[in-house]
């Protein structure tokens, strides 16, 4: 039933959730979890709505974890840190609306342009160093941070993006990870053998995040 979820969209498109977002696209799909474009009917708006399994939403344990998270998320206030707006759902989906950040990813960025100059790449660094030590001082820890997770805003600077969500994707074989080796390089392995929260995981990713900036 997962793999529904993860391959038929057609079943979810134009779906009101909370009779208020519409989703319009699908922008991206990850392990137990998709990020949809949506159209917020109250505000006349443009979101996106990153949607649970919904097979989990019978599970009151991942319910629990899911709003416990969001909570936490919600209250995160950071110039780097993508703004989580509402948590939304119905009677088989559970869901978190962020703000739509239409800019390009730092992996896109670097796929295009080839290594940052190294006073860019420092640069960078240090904005989400200190995005990473707030959200962490707040007990939140993002533990897939990889150059997928950061738009580039010519305004704003780095934004990070999917802190929280890692509690929510199924626990997969990593021999399974296949299709995603280009993130799971940028985890440490204690992440991949514990699932563990922890600072040092997310320290290691920057680490990494650092050198693909430098070296591509």
């Amino acid at each position: 039933m997962t793999e529904s979820f993860n391959s038929d969209t057609r079943i979810l498109l134009g779906r009101k959730l909370s009779g208020r977002y519409v989703l319009t696209s699908l922008i991206s799909s990850e392990s137990g979890t998709q990020t949809w474009l949506a159209k917020d009917l109250v505000l006349s708006r443009e979101v996106a709505v990153v949607l649970t399994d919904p097979f989990q939403v019978t599970n009151s344990d991942h319910i629990s974890l899911f709003r416990k998270e969001a909570k936490l998320i919600s209250r995160l206030n950071h110039p780097s840190i993508i703004t989580v707006l509402d948590t939304t759902g119905d009677e088989d989906l559970e869901a978190i609306v962020i703000e739509l950040v239409k800019e390009e990813t730092l992996f896109d960025y670097v796929e295009r342009t080839g290594p940052l100059p190294h006073t860019l790449a420092l640069q960078i660094t240090q904005q989400i160093a200190d995005a990473l030590s707030y959200a962490h001082e707040n007990g939140v820890f993002h533990e897939t941070l990889d150059p997928k997770h950061i738009f580039l805003c010519p305004d704003r600077g780095p934004q990070v993006s999917g802190f929280g969500f890692n509690k929510f994707k199924r626990r997969i074989d990593i021999e399974s990870i296949t299709d995603t080796q280009d993130e799971a390089d940028f985890r440490s392995d204690f992440i991949d053998k514990t699932s563990a929260s922890t600072t040092h995981a997310d320290i290691f990713s920057l680490g990494k995040i650092l050198q693909y900036m430098l070296v591509g």
